[in-house]
């Protein structure tokens, strides 16, 4: 009796191990993430919107396209999971930093100021697209071998502008001039340097303002993502249309 009972216990035992042990095998051997723990479940959608814009970013970037909107957005969603302590989470806002603050504004400078060397038609334009994109790169990159040739690259092109706008407004001014007193000195460099200062003021407060737009990196509950995407986007619109205006103000 005595004998059968062990015999049953050992046979209970090689049933229920194996099981247990299969049990504890932790998800991540399948492959499957783990979700990550937040502070806020509500803040999941930021988490969602942090993933889908580091992918948007990472294909403007490849295609060539302005990654700017989707890094705006990235943004905001990094923004929004700022005091997380999830390891994936800090893993993921680590990533977007990298891709918002250096990936994405690097890459449309450059893109930019190739346009500037290759058409001088509008050098002005893509020279304060690519001055803008410096000034988007984070603090900790700013002294990268990278970076630091873009900026050597937008003072070798970009004051082209400027000497040729000098000339053209010189020249006029001349002319304007001839049959008055005294011809004084041109005002163009100067007229050129504040119409530059000018654009960027307006790419900054761009910036600002899409920056500002509400429900873009997020949606409360009380709202369907149909309309936070509305209110985003006519907020973008606003944001743009303004944009328009000050450059147009600026001057060619």
């Amino acid at each position: 009796m005595r004998t059968s009972l062990h015999a049953l216990v050992v046979a209970l035992a090689l049933v229920l191990v194996p099981a247990a042990c299969h049990r504890a095998t932790p998800s991540s051997s399948s492959g499957v993430m783990a979700e990550p723990a937040l502070s806020d479940p509500v803040k999941a959608v930021a988490v969602r919107d942090l993933r889908e814009s580091l992918a948007a970013v990472r294909t403007a970037v490849k295609n060539g396209q302005s990654p700017v909107y989707a890094a705006d957005k990235l943004q905001l969603a990094a923004r929004e999971l700022a005091g997380e302590n999830d390891a994936g989470v800090l893993a993921l806002l680590s990533e977007a930093e990298t891709v918002y603050g250096h990936d994405a504004p690097v890459a449309w400078a450059d893109a930019k100021l190739k346009d500037a060397e290759a058409h001088a038609d509008k050098r002005a334009d893509d020279c304060a697209t690519a001055r803008a994109m410096l000034d988007r790169v984070s603090g900790k990159y700013k002294d990268e071998a990278t970076v630091l040739a873009l900026v050597k690259r937008v003072k070798a092109t970009c004051p082209k502008v400027r000497a040729s706008s000098s000339s053209r407004a010189s020249s006029s001014s001349s002319s304007s001039s001839s049959s008055g007193a005294g011809g004084g000195s041109s005002s163009g460099p100067d007229r050129a340097a504040q119409r530059d200062e000018c654009r960027r003021r307006c790419d900054n407060a761009a910036f600002d303002c899409r920056a500002r737009c509400q429900y873009c990196g997020t949606c409360t509950t009380d709202k369907t993502w149909e309309q936070c995407n509305a209110i985003c986007n006519s907020c973008r619109q606003g944001c743009e249309q303004n944009e328009a205006f000050c450059r147009a103000a600026c001057g060619s």
